[in-house]
């Protein structure tokens, strides 16, 4: 493959380690590249040389990354040095490919089931199903307050063991075997540790370590675990050897008092010995949570990866064809990866072609290892060369970010770190050396205030300094640990008017449209209960909600009213009123109670949210429940809708505070998405909404939203150390440089793994350090490190000792120097009053630029957003901009659900077809359809109806079509992952069929709805949809064509295919795709791509809402009219 110019000019910068590292193709290589080495470059031009060097296609290259921002920067790096062809490069997240394993071999997962991800909420309902079966004696069938003590910790262990790779079986074959040996361990330590310590003790001690650490014990049935034998004698041995070097027992006496514990019966015995029980309990929880979650047809965030683990074992022919497809592959911050990544890697590199020399490179630097907390395991860089002996090492020394005076006092930082490397490899050196002088000195301060809040407004006060002298807000960032010091900073900034971007975590229950939403659902279960006492008191909370309009006089007056009553009903007294707004709000709302008996929970939610029009009073499927019937009106029903929607997403809403209304729809769109995946494929009513909101605050579960707030494209950044990682600016504020924010410790766990699975989350005083090292190593020319001497109590606080320097000598003690300084007492007053006294209140106003900015980062155009963006009958961009970018939430109509279950059912049928090779029967298909049906959330009468439909439609469906069907036959193409460029607009879609005929692929699309005859269209509406699936066969060519896997195929035409049958006959309409309409299109995407990420969404309401409009529409787009 011939290289761009970006290329060459990028390859020929390249110092002589990163040239080696980009010039090592073949075989295992190990990068270490600490902070501003350039390693996302030297990834990049690797795979340019490797599509240089070889024959391979960038599909035959898998990158895999860490968290979804570096997958973006990787692919737009990739695409800007090899242009195009950067999009084929298979990059994913380890998740992500997991999820696309899963979605493209599904005849491998889960018997072909359709299974489910499974979310939080859901995942404790089925783990408080198989506590509830636990004996009364088991160890952790503890309660208190009718809660599972021990729930929460055993979600938490189940979730490492997976990420760790380890399966139920594998989990207590280890715990047997521990239980087997430490009974003759505890005889050994027993006798030794039960007497006092002594420079005497040590011989005996090597003794029983040097046993201990030769012995095999009970085996173990993973691969990188040790038997709990050896794992103890080396341990004890590292104890002895401090102790020896020291001439102090203090190291063994710690070593005694951490592993020794005392029974009950007053024996010593080795500390896993106490947690046996808990364990073999806790695996006995993990294999049943397991089989129940399958059984229920659900899996995990967790379940992804480890499946895919264990059925590349299982199934060789599966690994076989990754191994094929998959020839070079490149892992990036390989130091955060954890047990179950690396199986997969090691998987995926060990092809018998290599001939034991994987042609895997690993970049990574074990001193910004920061995700043990999510299971990452720091050994697995540091095993590398134990797993791949022949391996090339490089390392990167050359630091192209930070001056020479910043490298070297993190270097004294981290040095303070245990596990690095240089301490396993003694010839390593990983000393940064800058290599940018047009930097400057800068500079480095290290501040001392008296409080937090004198903190706040010095670091205020020397950001707007900073920003007075010319440096771009957008390379200031403020970096703390946790996320209370940023909010509480945050509203400090914004009181001085300086521009800020904060990524916040806010809780949507928080959110007073939200809280409003739930107390709603919360009056009409209650009034349903037939408790209409306890029902009447939510009215008042929810009738002096803003958009309802009510005057406060109104209230008081509906309360008086209420008095006068023998009952005090509340509800009974709107119904009388003689407001007519009060009398039509407690008529909707007995109306939405009644039907909130029989129709689905997101319908419901549609007609309290105000999306669609609700009949009052009426009658329903069923008959009104007793609990509502006094309060039902005789009168004609009138059409009503909430102004809920209106109010706070209105036109008006939106042009008067557009920011706000973009925050309030993010939330909005996070509780909808939520409800809808809790008890993901059970019907839901609005008496489950209730429970969910319940079940948050029983179980301290927030419902996230990252919103990022932006209050304007050059903004001041505020972010944890954590989202900093990867990133790097001008001048830095490391805040809060205190022990218990930096170094502090969490909680215990309850549930400690054995010694010989050291699989714990909990951060020890190494991964705190390498946090700070991150925060650290973000500056480019500025480094400001502040503290406070006394807590919000008054009480004195510690400056973290990772900055108190070790040597008189040091870069700590010459550069690091602690300084005192004082503020304005107007300063501090501000600062004060910025320190919110609620944590997540955080009133700043974002700019809506910004916020839609990220929406469209790495945007992806499919077929529906184009022929959204174009419709001018439904609003054009104003409707694509709603239900595709800011994706307004919104019940699925009866008809789209009916169309859902047909399209899975026929999946379903073709991933049978592939698994085994044989025409599932026609009963099989209608099962499937049956179930699929079962899922989608409608009412009784609509269920009974549309199953009898489409059973009738898939009887004709299989005799026509499924019994001549084709295993090469490919169903539901998923071109997410196939690289698919036009020019720079990266396209996506799914395809239902595709066909191969005769060197050709026919695309075939399944419509459900009334047949077509022809393209021409009877009347007005129907023309705008024959268009808009002409398109779609259009776009699907191109697609194809444009694709990694299929880019040899020629597709010439397209095909609706109608489940429905019309005469006993399926029908089919196919359109001859030509050049001409090729051409078109990719004008048309190219002009609509442009509008969409430039955030530029035109009125079209001079256009008629017809097809002439909509072709009028895009000439105007090609010509750029518009």
């Amino acid at each position: 493959m011939s290289t761009t110019p970006q290329f060459e000019a990028a390859y020929k910068n390249l110092n002589p380690e990163q040239k080696k590292a980009v010039d090592t193709i073949d075989g295992p290589v190990m990068v270490i590249a600490g902070p501003g080495t350039g390693k996302t470059q030297v990834l990049s031009l690797r795979v340019g040389n490797i599509l240089k060097c070889t024959d391979i296609r960038p599909g035959n290259i898998l990158c895999l990354t860490f968290t979804d921002a570096a997958q973006v920067n990787m692919r737009e790096r990739l695409a800007a040095i090899i242009g195009p062809s950067g999009y084929k490069v298979a990059v994913y997240t380890f998740h992500g490919f997991a999820r696309e394993v899963i979605s493209s071999y599904p005849e491998y997962f889960y018997d072909g089931a359709d299974f489910v991800a499974a979310d939080e909420l859901t995942q404790l309902e089925i783990l408080e199903s198989v506590f509830a079966l636990l004996p009364r004696k088991d160890p952790l069938s503890t309660k208190f307050e009718e809660k599972y003590t021990y729930i929460k910790d055993a979600k938490r262990a189940i979730g490492l063991l997976k990420q760790a790779g380890i399966t139920p079986h594998e989990f207590v074959e280890l715990i047997e075997g521990n239980e087997r040996s430490l009974e003759h361990i505890n005889t050994l330590l027993g006798k030794i540790f039960a007497e006092r310590l002594s420079k005497n003790s040590f011989d005996p001690i090597a003794a029983i370590a040097k046993e201990l650490a030769a012995e095999g014990g009970a085996p173990v049935p993973l691969d990188a675990r040790l038997p709990i034998s050896a794992s103890i004698g080396l341990s004890l041995t590292r104890a002895l050897r401090l102790s020896i070097d020291e001439e102090k027992t203090a190291p063994l006496s710690a070593w005694k008092q951490s592993w020794m514990k005392t029974t009950d019966a007053d024996e010593r015995v080795f500390k896993d010995t106490l947690y046996l029980d808990k364990m073999r309990s806790l695996a006995d929880i993990y294999a049943r949570y397991r089989e129940e979650m399958r059984k229920e047809g659900y899996y995990d965030f967790d379940d992804m990866l480890l499946d895919v683990v264990s059925t590349l074992e299982d199934h060789p022919s599966l690994l076989a064809d990754l191994q094929e497809r998959y020839q070079y592959i490149l892992v990036d911050e390989f130091q955060d990866t954890n047990d179950a990544q690396l199986r997969l890697v090691r998987h995926l590199g060990n092809a018998p072609v290599n001939e034991g020399k994987a042609n895997i490179m690993i970049v990574g630097d074990d001193d910004q290892a920061i995700y043990r907390f999510q299971g990452a395991e720091i050994s697995n860089i540091l095993d590398f060369p134990k797993h791949y002996k022949d391996h090339a090492l490089i390392v990167l020394t050359k630091n192209y970010r930070s001056t020479q005076d910043i490298l070297d006092v993190a270097r004294e930082v981290i040095e303070k770190s245990d596990e690095r490397l240089e301490r396993v490899i003694p010839t390593l050196e990983k000393k940064l050396i800058a290599a940018r002088p047009e930097l400057g000195k800068g500079n480095i301060e290290h501040m001392l205030l008296p409080t937090r809040a004198h903190e706040y407004a010095y670091v205020a006060h020397e950001v707007k300094r900073l920003i007075s002298e010319g440096v771009p807000a957008k390379e200031i960032a403020i970096i703390s640990r946790r996320h209370r010091e940023l909010e509480d900073i945050a509203r400090v900034l914004v009181r001085s008017g300086m521009p800020i971007t904060y990524e916040r975590k806010q809780n949507v229950f928080e959110e007073e449209h939200i809280r409003i939403i739930v107390t709603l659902a919360r009056f009409i279960v209650t009034l349903l209960k037939s408790d209409q006492k306890e029902a009447d008191q939510y009215l008042p909370e929810i009738l002096t909600a803003p958009f309802w309009g009510i005057s406060r006089k109104d209230i008081w007056d509906l309360s008086v009213a209420a008095n006068r009553r023998d009952d005090r009903l509340w509800i009974g007294a709107m119904k009388e009123h003689p407001n007519e707004k009060l009398r039509i709000i407690g008529e909707w709302l007995i109306e939405i109670a009644a039907r909130s008996q029989h129709e689905p929970l997101e319908r419901i939610l549609d007609e309290l949210i105000g999306s669609d029009g609700v009949l009052l009073p009426g009658g329903g499927e069923d008959a009104h429940d007793e609990s509502i019937k006094p309060f039902v009106s005789d009168k004609k029903p009138s059409t009503w809708k909430s102004p809920f929607r209106e109010f706070y997403f209105g036109p008006i809403a939106r042009r008067n505070n557009e920011p706000r209304y973009l925050l309030f729809l993010s939330s909005l769109r996070v509780f909808v998405g939520s409800l809808r995946e809790f008890r993901k494929g059970k019907q839901l009513t609005l008496s489950h909404l209730v429970e969910f909101a319940d079940m948050h605050e029983r179980n301290g579960i927030s419902l996230a939203d990252t919103t990022p707030f932006a209050s304007a494209a050059n903004a001041v950044n505020l972010m944890t150390a954590h989202k900093a990682k990867g990133l790097e600016f001008d001048a830095v504020f490391v805040i809060s440089c205190q022990e218990e924010v930096w170094a502090g410790r969490g909680f215990p766990n309850k549930l400690p793994f054995p010694i010989n699975l050291p699989i714990e989350r909990e951060e020890g005083g190494d991964d705190r350090l390498r946090i700070f090292y991150v925060a650290l190593t973000r500056a480019k020319r500025h480094l400001c490190l502040s503290a406070y001497r006394k807590d919000d109590a008054g009480k004195d606080t510690l400056t973290v000792h990772y900055i108190k320097p070790d040597k008189p000598e040091g870069s700590l003690a010459t550069h690091v120097a602690q300084n005192e300084t004082s503020v304005s007492a107007e300063e501090i007053v501000q600062a004060i009053a910025g320190v919110p006294d609620h944590p997540s209140f955080y009133p700043i106003v974002p700019g809506e630029q910004a916020i839609l900015a990220e929406l469209v980062k790495d945007y992806r155009m499919s077929v529906t957003h184009l022929n959204n963006f174009l419709n001018v009958t439904i609003g054009g961009p104003t409707a694509f901009l709603e239900q595709n970018l800011l994706r307004f939430p919104q019940a699925m109509s009866p008809s789209s659900a009916f169309g859902s279950a047909m399209h899975k059912a026929i999946e379903i049928f073709y991933r049978h077809l592939h698994k085994s090779g044989k025409i599932p029967s026609k009963a099989d298909l209608v099962r499937f359809f049956d179930e699929a049906i079962e899922k989608e959330r409608m009412m009784r009468s609509e269920r009974t109806h549309f199953r009898d439909h489409g059973r009738e439609a898939l009887d004709v469906w299989w005799e026509k079509r499924g019994k001549t069907a084709k295993k090469a036959d490919r169903s539901e193409a998923d071109f997410r992952a196939q690289g698919v460029v036009l020019e720079d607009v990266q396209l996506t879609g799914k395809i239902d069929k595709m066909v191969e005929e005769e060197g050709n692929m026919h695309v075939i699309d399944f419509k459900t709805g009334k047949a077509k005859y022809d393209w021409d269209g009877k009347d007005a509406r129907e023309k705008v949809t024959l268009h808009n699936y002409k398109r779609q066969l259009v776009f699907y060519k191109i697609l194809v064509e444009n694709s990694h896997e299929f880019a040899n195929w020629k597709v010439h035409e397209g095909t609706l295919e109608f489940l429905e049958p019309v005469d006993g006959e399926i029908r089919s309409l196919s359109l001859s795709i030509t050049d001409e309409d090729v051409a078109r299109l990719k004008q048309l995407i190219q002009a609509v791509h442009k509008k969409i990420i430039s955030l530029d969404f035109p009125d079209v309401s001079k256009y008629s809402p017809d097809l002439a409009g909509i072709e009028q529409f895009e000439e105007d787009l090609i010509a750029g009219a518009v």
